[in-house]
């Protein structure tokens, strides 16, 4: 049996097997209050696993439901009690441990630390699929378009069963990579979106007005020979992403709920205005303009079902998860052991799709190169200046970097699913329109990702949210 001096001393090393002088008693007093308090133990944690023990505040702030100043006021005493160091780099202020502080306690104080002290990079630690995620994307692209130009009758194979027009193993891998993102969603701070007019306006004019304008003017400018292809287009850019949206947006650390909000409101217009902008730009705004027009017979219907299929049944899936499982086990476990376990399965349900989305056209695209490049090249400027001009938007509207990550990518992405079914109903599914719908995420994928990396890259140049509780007494220093 351990005796009672033996397990202080195994709780406090060198504590109690050796006086303390008056000046490590008030050293070591400055520490245990300031770790005498959950938010800031776990800002140290936080720190301190992360690579060279350095982290931005921008990456400390959401994982509390505290404000910014009260965030701030946290460091502040753990800065003032030596245990860590600050810089700021622009807008943002960077934390880190001062691991020599700790060596001045008696016995090894660095004991305090040590469980989630760093000893690797942030590479080390992720898991072996995020560590190369752009890898395995590329792979399965890869793939894709392997097994369906060397397996004959795949494609067809894959198509035989449908829902809502779309390849059953298609439909399975988007409802499979949606929910776990969409489980994530706190629905208790919605209303905080729904109030949000700097976001919701903004959102409306990319997604419902420049979007679909930009895609008519890239497909006219770049296609005027290939009337299939540029109505495939068209129709791409009539379809607004309701889908993969919601994985860039988690990876590039958007904002959740913005996303479900705003995937929701992009979703309500689809059912009511897609039929009529297909309408308005293959028909009447090419007759004003004295060019080909092309008909387009879609039911709202068709649109409805789509869109209660891929956005419905995985959002309610997310929120019955979120509502039941808070009430059995509680926020905590719900955070910290539940969404841990089932998050993986969205990049899992990704790259799935990713593979067999471009086995079912994986003949048609290695037989065509020359004709996908030319459909790539509009594509890939829509991507860029969308998603380029909505963060710029953002940043001019006052949104802060998760808000305007959330608007640069709902404006960027488009429902490819929904536009394929579209083309392949109304033209065929060996129609050069279908074809031009097919190409969307061959581009689509790796500028995406790319992007993923840029938004990421570009929190530096934002400053942080406003507060919305109530700051400590005491004015905390900015960070």
């Amino acid at each position: 049996m351990v005796g009672r001096s033996e397990a202080a001393g195994a709780c406090c090393p060198g504590l109690l097997t050796a006086p303390l002088g008056e000046e490590q008693a008030e050293e070591l007093a400055k520490v245990f209050k300031a770790l005498g308090d959950p938010v800031r133990l776990r800002l140290l944690s936080m720190i301190a696993s992360r690579a060279g023990g350095e982290v931005c505040v921008c990456d400390l702030t959401p994982a509390f439901d505290l404000s910014q100043p009260t965030i701030s006021h946290h460091l502040k005493l753990l800065r003032q009690a030596g245990l860590i160091d600050c810089e700021r780099r622009g807008t943002w202020v960077y934390y880190w441990l001062l691991p020599d502080r700790y060596g001045r306690f008696p016995g090894d104080g660095r004991r305090l630390v040590s469980a989630g002290a760093p000893e690797q990079g942030v590479a080390g630690r992720l898991s072996f699929l995020d560590r190369y995620l752009a890898v395995w994307i590329l792979a399965a692209m890869a793939a894709g378009l392997g097994l369906g130009r060397l397996v004959p009758g795949l494609g067809d194979a894959l198509a035989t069963v449908t829902v809502s027009g779309v390849s059953l193993p298609i439909a399975l891998g988007l409802l499979v990579m949606m929910y776990p993102v969409l489980a994530k969603v706190r629905y208790d701070r919605l209303d905080t979106v729904t109030r949000d007019r700097r976001l919701l306006l903004p959102s409306l004019l990319l997604n419902w007005v420049l979007g679909p304008a930009l895609m008519f003017a890239l497909a006219w400018m770049f296609l005027p020979d290939l009337p299939e292809y540029r109505t495939g287009l068209i129709i791409v850019g009539l379809a607004r992403c309701i889908a993969m949206v919601i994985i860039w947006n988690d990876l590039a650390c958007g904002h959740r709920e913005a996303a479900a909000v705003l995937v929701a409101l992009n979703s309500v217009f689809q059912v009511i205005a897609f039929s009529a902008l297909g309408w308005f730009y293959l028909q009447v705004l090419p007759g004003w303009l004295g060019l080909e027009q092309t008909g387009l017979d879609v039911s709202v219907w068709e649109i409805a079902r789509s869109v209660l299929i891929f956005l419905g049944i995985p959002l309610a899936a997310g929120y019955l998860t979120r509502r039941i499982g808070e009430r059995a086990k509680g926020r905590t476990w719900y955070e910290t052991r539940l969404i841990p376990r089932i998050g993986p399965f969205a990049l899992y349900g990704l790259l799935f799709t990713i593979v067999v989305l471009f086995a079912l056209q994986g003949g048609a695209i290695t037989s065509q190169p020359f004709d996908v490049a030319r459909i790539a090249l509009p594509l890939l400027v829509y991507f860029v200046v969308m998603w380029a001009g909505s963060m710029l938007l953002g940043k001019a509207v006052g949104l802060d970097h998760p808000r305007t990550t959330t608007l640069a990518f709902t404006a960027a992405g488009n429902n490819f699913e929904l536009a394929i079914a579209v083309a392949i109903a109304a033209f065929g599914a060996t129609s050069g329109q279908a074809l031009a719908g097919v190409v969307g995420p061959l581009i689509e994928v790796p500028v995406l990702i790319g992007l993923v990396h840029v938004a990421l890259y570009a929190r530096r140049y934002f400053t942080p949210a406003a507060p919305t509780n109530p700051a400590p007494q005491e004015e905390p220093t900015r960070a």
